[in-house]
């Protein structure tokens, strides 16, 4: 619902500036002959014209959404996006529902929709047992089991949007296991030390590695 603005014409013909000094006063005198209760509901013209609009605007605040019609007749049909023209904020609301949205809202140089068809909905998970040295591809889960001696082999050449997790358990004694890539990585999280994993016994491992540039990891170790 469009809420037209006041003109000048409006206030005018609503307002009491255009009534002669002596309103009630008959023609003759210089009045309009107004009596008392046309006077009165002149007065009360202009009020309630403001009171019509404020009314509809109010309707608009207290107007229920539902999901069959998300905005409807409410505020958001009244309120541009700024996404050109006459979209306005009750249309985002629909193709966000609708899913429409993800074709123009961008994450990076692409396109909502474009960044979620291009990653895997969940990592490859794949199971390894007694390797010293494994290669941990883009959208892996590589689960190790135990570990002792271990060193991670990265693409040296990965794409922008690598992602891969390491999953493994240490030992009962310090020094049994440790952790080494082949590419650098800038690590944080638990168990960290002059920025290199230095893994404790009886501990559960979850490793995240992605890429930006360089290399980032993350490590969060519970107690088996």
């Amino acid at each position: 619902m469009r809420i037209e603005k006041f003109t000048e014409s409006e206030l005018f013909s609503a307002g009491v500036s255009s009534l002669s000094n002596r309103p009630t006063a008959p023609y003759a005198f210089g009045g309009e002959g107004m009596t008392p209760s046309a006077l009165r509901e002149r007065f009360d013209r202009l009020p309630r014209l403001i009171a019509e609009r404020l009314n509809l605007l109010i309707g608009l605040f207290d107007r229920t959404p539902s999901l069959d019609d998300p905005a409807g007749d409410s505020l958001a049909e009244a309120l541009r996006s700024g996404l050109g023209g006459e979209h306005s904020l009750a249309d985002f609301f629909r193709e966000l529902l609708s899913g429409e949205a993800a074709g123009y809202i961008r994450v990076g140089d692409f396109s909502l929709a474009d960044a979620l068809a291009e990653k895997e909905p969940i990592f490859r998970v794949r199971e390894v047992r007694g390797e010293s040295e494994v290669l941990l591809s883009d959208g892996e889960e590589l689960r190790l089991g135990e570990i002792g001696e271990l060193r991670v082999v990265l693409p040296e050449a990965p794409s922008e949007r690598y992602a891969a997790t390491l999953v493994f358990d240490t030992g009962g004694q310090n020094g049994d296991a440790s952790l080494v890539t082949s590419e650098g990585v800038r690590w944080s999280g638990d168990d960290i030390v002059g920025g290199s994993p230095l893994l404790f016994a009886d501990r559960h491992y979850t490793c995240m590695l992605w890429y930006d540039g360089s290399y980032e990891g993350i490590v969060r170790s519970v107690p088996r």
